[in-house]
């Protein structure tokens, strides 16, 4: 979540917090749901999986369970990492 407030063209109010997310022809996923990505991305395109595609875990989880945060120490080394790369100059420039 540290990340919506690094980059100004994150709109933290359109995050959603869900496993895979379809908004027209885009699909997105947290990285760890990859099986049910796949299983979205197929579907779309016409393809019937099945119920036990992949061994998807099938939990529903909460928006609290599908947000991240990193440690102080970690946000750091991002920053100091994105700086690195020229963040700041890109960050000035926007």
């Amino acid at each position: 979540m540290q990340m919506t407030e690094a980059f100004p063209f994150i709109e933290k109010e359109h995050f959603v917090h869900k496993p895979v997310v379809k908004s027209g022809n885009v699909v997105t996923a947290i990285g760890m749901f990859f099986r049910e990505f796949a299983a979205c991305v197929l579907g779309e395109l016409g393809y019937d999986v099945g119920e036990d595609f992949m061994e998807t875990t099938g939990k529903p989880f909460t928006e609290e369970e599908l947000t991240f945060y990193w440690t102080d120490e970690e946000y750091r080394e991002f920053l100091e990492e994105w700086r690195a790369f020229g963040g700041a100059e890109a960050e000035k420039k926007a």
